[in-house]
């Protein structure tokens, strides 16, 4: 069966990338590679924009580079690419090819959808016919976005005369106050913070706490293994240091107590990718089916300078803006929570939102920015004590402030004192923070001001 396609209308959006790549930008972006029907296409298409997000030059020359020998040869040489960059004359009808390419991948995704349903069918499968009209609806990529107003007051009605908007708590003494109440169900949130500080730890440990709660969590992290974070997990439950996990057999601990904190983790809601390319495309796809099958309601990305996007963008300035973006789109998309980790530029001795590392859009995207650092006096770190089952130990304290808060109730300025144990992997909460500005300060602040 030949599926819905076209290809004068795939060669129009390739050929006014050749004429005018810096007018098209603002047009193609809703636009993906596999929205093409054409392999060829699509390669080309990829190649181009990856070029046109980089603000390098596009030429047949610099397409043919970017190609390489073996993709060029794969879509038909430098023949088939000079036959598509010079197939029309102007850009005039670009956007009308766009609706045209999108609306027929769109027809596919939905025949695609169909025959799995009926394949179910046939193959004798419970097969849900609501879902299965909730897939089709949600495949549409209709041109109307706007609703009447109506809508956001019934949902607003809900919420008040509801059990209004749902919090989950981080586990962490203070760190809920902070935050107005919690993680907020449907928030976007980033938390920066030089390397080493324990961003993942704090991240890792308040997902880990939701998850015990019963609330299912999604976890994608690129910089470190589902296997390594279960065994942080392990010691900072049964306090034996990893270290000595990772000495297997020959390891001097009780394995009795590991095994128990591996069946618990077992039996959690939890769900971790850990692919290192992970882009923000793939979590969404991801995290789209877990929170329709799974329920999950907290996601976290560890970090987002380190996605695929960064590496396609191939500009970390530039990356850092345009992963927020998308990330913040996912969140409204599903209507979770979703937590992203980010670093800060070197050399700021009171970070605040500006020394987020990348663009200034990361400014404005998330609803919450929170800034995690050492407490340090004479350039020495300042530890605090902490108490533990087996006695008190000395571990560096942090500092961990809400430097934007959107909506927030919560102490905007302020933040918490927290320690971090010297060997095992938590974080635990000393004492709070007072704000040192107000809400309606920051707000005139020129990095927080919203002027989108």
């Amino acid at each position: 069966m030949i599926l819905p396609h076209n290809k004068e209308a795939e060669r129009g959006i390739i050929g006014s990338l050749f004429i005018d790549p810096e007018g098209s930008k603002g047009i193609i972006d809703m636009l993906l590679p596999e929205d093409f029907y054409y392999e060829s296409n699509e390669i080309v298409f990829r190649a181009v924009y990856q070029m046109m997000n980089n603000n390098e030059p596009v030429d047949l020359i610099t397409v043919a580079d970017k190609l390489g020998e073996k993709k060029l040869e794969r879509i038909g040489g430098y023949l088939y690419l000079n036959k598509i960059a010079s197939n029309i004359a102007s850009t005039m009808n670009l956007e009308a090819y766009v609706d045209i390419v999108i609306d027929l991948s769109t027809k596919r995704n939905q025949i695609s959808l169909a025959q799995n349903f009926v394949k179910g069918l046939l193959d004798g499968e419970d097969v849900d016919h609501l879902e299965f009209s909730n897939m089709i609806a949600e495949s549409s990529k209709s041109k109307v976005i706007s609703d009447h107003i109506t809508a956001g007051v019934s949902s607003v009605y809900d919420i008040v005369h509801g059990d209004g908007i749902k919090f989950f708590s981080t586990g962490i003494v203070g760190f809920d106050r902070l935050l107005g109440g919690g993680i907020a169900e449907q928030e976007f949130t980033i938390t920066a913070g030089e390397a080493g500080i324990g961003k993942t730890m704090l991240y890792f440990q308040v997902g880990l706490k939701v998850a015990m709660s019963g609330i299912p969590v999604a976890f994608y992290s690129l910089e470190m293994t589902k296997e390594r974070l279960i065994l942080r997990f392990v010691s900072a439950m049964t306090g034996i240091k990893v270290s000595e996990l990772k000495k297997g057999k020959d390891g001097n601990f009780d394995r009795t107590a590991v095994n128990k904190s591996l069946e618990f983790f077992q039996s959690l809601p939890i769900y971790i990718a850990d692919r290192p390319s992970l882009t923000t495309r793939d979590i969404y796809r991801d995290l789209s089916k877990r929170v329709r099958d799974d329920g999950v309601k907290f996601a976290l990305v560890d970090y987002m300078n380190i996605t695929g996007d960064a590496v396609e963008i191939g500009d970390d300035i530039k990356a850092g803006g345009v992963v927020s973006k998308r990330l913040m789109a996912v969140q409204r998309k599903l209507k979770i929570a979703i937590w992203a980790i980010q670093s800060i530029r070197k050399g700021d001795d009171t970070p605040d939102m500006k020394s987020l590392f990348g663009s200034s859009q990361q400014q404005y995207d998330p609803d919450n920015i929170l800034i995690l650092t050492k407490d340090k006096q004479d350039g020495k770190d300042i530890e605090g004590t902490l108490q533990t089952k087996n006695g008190s130990v000395r571990g560096p304290r942090l500092s961990l402030r809400l430097v934007k808060g959107r909506d927030s109730e919560g102490e905007v300025g302020g933040g918490v004192k927290l320690i971090k144990h010297p060997y095992l992997p938590y974080i635990t909460y000393a004492e709070p923070v007072e704000p040192v500005r107000t809400q309606e300060q920051i707000e005139q602040s020129t990095y927080v001001k919203d002027e989108r």
